[in-house]
Order: C-alpha cells, then structure tokens, then sequence
C-alpha cells in the first residue's frame, strides 16, 4: 500500500531514521526560490528525529535524503534511471510533503548537479513533471530521463497532479478519498511557514486549494460500491456546495507528533476541476468552515 511507503522513510519512522547512513556533505547555496541549503540550527539526524513545523524543515529533511540516495547511485553502481530500493519512500515524501514552489526548486537544484542525473528517474519518478513551469524545458532533456518521453513539463502549469505524482495524500475523509493541500490563503508558501496541511490552527473562513485523488479499483468492486448506494461517493470527486469533514492521515500524524485522535475539520467545497474526463485527481477550492 502506499501508505506503508511513506510511513516507512526516515521522515516518519524515527528509530529507522537514528539508524540511517549519515548524508553526503551539503553542496554550495543555489539562488532558486522557495529552497535553500541546511539553515543553521536545522534538525540533524542524531537520535530521534524531532517533529516537522514548518516547510523549510521539510525540505532540508528531504535534502538530506535525496543526497543520501544520489550517494547510494555511486556506492551501489546502480543503472542510469533505474530505481534502487529505498527510493521510493524518498519519492512518496516529495510529492506528499511540499506545495509545487519547493517542489520545483528542489528538483532544479539537483537536475543541475550532474553526479544526481542517473538518479533523478528513481527519485522523482518519470516526466513531465507538473511542477516545473513550461520554460524550464528549455534546459531539459525528457528522453534523458526516461526513454520514450518527449516532454519534462506540461504544456501550460496545471494544479492537478497525475495519480502517480500525487505521493500517498496528506489527508483523508471518511470516503477514503486523500487530498493534498498545495494553496493556503492566498500567497505563495515561503520555507518559514507552517507545513500547509496542519490545519489545526488554522482559522475559520481559510480559503484552501486541495488535489483530490479517488482511489483506483477494480471493475467489480466499482460495480459493488455503486450497487451499495450509500458508499457511491468512493467513486466520485466532492461536488460543489459538499460539506466534507478531512482528517490527517496516520503517517502524517506522526509527522507531526501529534497523540490521540487525528484532528479533524471540515471544508466547504467551491469548486472542482478534474485533471481530466474519467480521470482520479482534481484540484478543488474550499473554505474552512
């Protein structure tokens, strides 16, 4: 399950994490946005990791873990665009944890080292990546990446994230439906904010944009859902004017260091955009209510 895959990296699983390979030494500051070199008096991996707060954490965290698997490329002589294991907690992590802005500055500051270049298809799957802007393509090479593909970006940004760039979804309502926040009010997210998904102290009125991702299933047991009636909603994206009530996922739970009961809180649906017909993702804007 791709829960499982999550919640079995380093970033959510502490004692693991203590026992982990210590990272490859920090390469120079780069000047991309959103992103930035470990700050000083950033977590370490020494003991139990302590919890995320803010999206900087977030993505030094991941820092750490993508130079350690661009390492192990070296150490295990892996194949060019060939996943090792261990990889694909790291990935899940990416695309779960951070909104498009650290995503896009993150992947750009190792696309630009040349030692990351056999790892980049492991550790952040296959283009085109939805993060990236249309003129990034520029300096690119999809097919470099993975063979057959011609482009690394989309041809316009789009919200909605494919079901596989999705990661393991942040959140989840009591129809199994998971969501990732990636817009919390209405500037972009800065590394000093809080993780976009810890909405506990968030206020009422909040204007959020989530993905939304149904989970994919067999012909029979959508035919056994949809006879049930009262589960139909598994299938189906939120409507607008839906009341939906969104709980953290366990994984991000401990995340967060969070005991007890997951917090939850409802959101009211405005709008709804679907990646595409019969697809699984969409992008919806709600209001914390």
């Amino acid at each position: 399950m791709a829960t499982s895959t999550l919640a079995g990296s380093a970033f959510l699983d502490p004692p693991e994490a203590a026992a982990a390979t210590a990272p490859a030494p920090a390469a120079a500051a780069d000047s991309q946005p959103g992103t930035r070199r470990r700050r000083q008096g950033a977590p370490q991996r020494e003991g139990l990791l302590p919890p995320l707060r803010t999206l900087g954490q977030a993505v030094d965290r991941l820092r750490e873990q993508l130079d350690e698997r661009v390492q192990a490329g070296v150490d295990e002589h892996g194949a060019p665009n060939v996943a090792l294991p261990g990889d694909a907690p790291v990935r899940a992590a990416f695309y779960t944890l951070l909104p498009t802005v650290q995503q896009r500055a993150l992947f750009l500051e190792y696309a630009s080292q040349p030692r990351a270049w056999p790892r980049i298809r492991g550790l952040f799957g296959a283009p085109p990546y939805g993060f990236l802007h249309p003129g990034d393509a520029a300096t690119l090479s999809a097919s470099g990446f993975a063979r057959g593909r011609v482009n690394m970006t989309f041809d316009a940004s789009r919200m909605v994230s494919t079901y596989a760039h999705f990661g393991v979804g942040q959140l989840q309502d009591e129809m199994e439906r998971e969501y990732n926040v990636v817009v919390r009010g209405k500037t972009p997210p800065d590394d000093e904010d809080p993780l976009l998904f810890d909405l506990k102290e968030a206020v009422t009125g909040t204007q959020l944009v989530l993905q939304v991702r149904v989970k994919r299933r067999s012909r029979d047991q959508r035919v056994a859902i949809f006879k049930g009636g009262a589960q139909r909603a598994q299938l189906e994206f939120p409507r607008p004017g839906n009341q939906v009530t969104l709980a953290p996922k366990q994984a991000i739970q401990r995340l967060l260091g969070a005991v007890g009961p997951p917090p939850e809180r409802t959101v009211r649906v405005s709008r709804v955009a679907p990646r595409s017909a019969n697809c699984s993702t969409a992008a919806m804007l709600v209001e914390l209510v």
